[in-house]
Order: C-alpha cells, then sequence, then structure tokens
C-alpha cells in the first residue's frame, strides 16, 4: 500500500465548486492511486475499487469522475484501449515532519498517556 500525506483543501476554490460526492470521490481515488497519482478510469473499475459496498450507477461514478475533470484536478487518458485517470499535481512524497506541539513527557522521561 502506497503511503499518502493528505493535503488540507477545506479552503480550496477549486475542490469548492465540486458536490460533496464529488469530494468524496476524489478522497477515495487519492486512497486507491499509485504512487504517480494514476489509477483506473472506467466507470465500473472505479465503482468496483473506490466504493464496493456502496450502491451506486456507474452514471453517478461517471458523473463525479466528469466534475473533477471539469475542474481539473483529474484528466483521464487511455492506454492499450483501456481508460485510467491521472491526478494532477499529485506530489504526493513522504516528508520528515517536526510536530507543531511538544512531545507529552513525564517528570521521569517516560510517555504517559491519561485516559
Amino acid at each position: 500500500m502506497a503511503n499518502r500525506i493528505l493535503r488540507d483543501w477545506t479552503c480550496s476554490e477549486t475542490i469548492n465548486e465540486i458536490s460533496e460526492s464529488a469530494e468524496i470521490f476524489f478522497t477515495r481515488l487519492i486512497m486507491k492511486a499509485d504512487d504517480f497519482g494514476r489509477f483506473y478510469g472506467s466507470s465500473k473499475l472505479l465503482k468496483a475499487q473506490l466504493f464496493p459496498l456502496k450502491d451506486y450507477s456507474f452514471k453517478s461514478i461517471e458523473k463525479w469522475r466528469d466534475e473533477c475533470i471539469k475542474i481539473g484536478i483529474i484528466f483521464i487518458y487511455e492506454s492499450e484501449g483501456k481508460e485510467y485517470v491521472q491526478i494532477i499535481d499529485f506530489n504526493q512524497r513522504l516528508r520528515l515532519m517536526k510536530s507543531k506541539f511538544p512531545e507529552p513527557r513525564s517528570n521521569d522521561g517516560q510517555m504517559t498517556v491519561n485516559c
């Protein structure tokens, strides 16, 4: 499974242009895409992989995919007769991060958990 760092897009005007359902579609796509931001593009495979337990129509999946294409966060392409999607500006890279907050410590240097 690929590692992901999800960016905060809650203030993104671009993401705000799509429906809540399309945003959920996009979030699930990020989780399933490979390390280059690529994944299946056909509605049948998208439904099977992104929403295996939901009873959504292929038409709904296509609508959400097309919303994402329209605002420019993904594009669809074909290779060897199969459809694929590419997340634009995917740029998912793991990096060393430092917390904004201090690490919890007790007096003896051991971490404690307060329940």
